[in-house]
């Protein structure tokens, strides 16, 4: 049986076991029923700085055949399959796809479409490099932003 947990709420100083028990105390399941526990997501709240806690998803298996009754009820948990949603290059384009911006999700999209064998024109209206580069150093050293 497969289960996805979310909001699971720990310490910082918790290490795989004290996740394991504590996934095994809310299913109200014996530890030796889980079989595999992985991580999906692992994010830091820290909205207080006096209580830091690490908030977990995680998909567990548990090996077991026979329907156990947990409280509250989990359903069980299959990922959906990926499936691609643009054809991989084989229509043609009368303009090029054009990626507003080189931040990571505009560079990884304009690497995607070019894999796929379009050719992606990214706009940046930034300065160069080497002027941010700069730009950053003058921030650095002095405190002063340049808002432009």
């Amino acid at each position: 049986m497969k289960l996805r947990l979310t909001n699971i709420r720990l310490a910082l100083a918790t290490d795989e076991e004290e996740l394991k028990r504590t996934v095994a105390r809310k299913l109200n399941v014996p530890e030796t029923q889980i079989s595999y526990i992985h991580v999906i997501k692992k994010a830091l709240d820290a909205r207080k700085s006096d209580q830091l806690e690490f908030v977990y998803t995680v998909d567990v298996v548990l090996n077991t055949k026979k329907k156990i009754k947990i409280n509250p009820p989990f359903i069980d948990f299959t990922p959906p399959p990926f499936q691609e949603t643009l054809a991989r290059g084989n229509f043609s384009l009368d303009i090029p796809p054009v990626v507003v911006g080189s931040v990571p999700a505009g560079l990884f999209c304009a690497l995607k479409l070019a894999s796929w064998g379009y050719q992606p024109l990214v706009l940046e209206r930034g300065m160069d490099v080497d002027r941010r580069f700069q730009e950053i150093e003058r921030f650095w050293s002095t405190g002063r932003l340049n808002s432009k």
